[in-house]
């Protein structure tokens, strides 16, 4: 399956959709936040440090479904007709 087969499909096209905007919604409130004051080092570490959260979350996440589905996947191997 190539590139634009994938992007051709509805859920995948519509989901990077979403993200981006939503990312442009959060991006638009966080420049907006009056607390930054002007200050955009600050503002710059405060994203930095939220989006590197945000990936270290979603890192985890994804390692526990992984790790989850690792004895499902040796039930299946070890099962499968060969």
């Amino acid at each position: 399956m190539d590139f634009e087969s994938i992007m051709n499909m509805p859920f995948i096209w519509q989901n990077i959709t979403s993200a981006i905007k939503e990312g442009r919604e959060w991006g638009q409130t966080f420049l907006n936040d009056s607390s930054w004051g002007g200050d955009k080092e600050q503002m710059l570490n405060h994203a930095i440090y939220e989006l590197t959260l945000w990936s270290m979350g979603n890192g985890i996440a994804s390692g526990v479904v992984g790790v989850a589905g690792i004895p499902f996947e040796i039930v299946s191997t070890c099962h499968s007709p060969l």
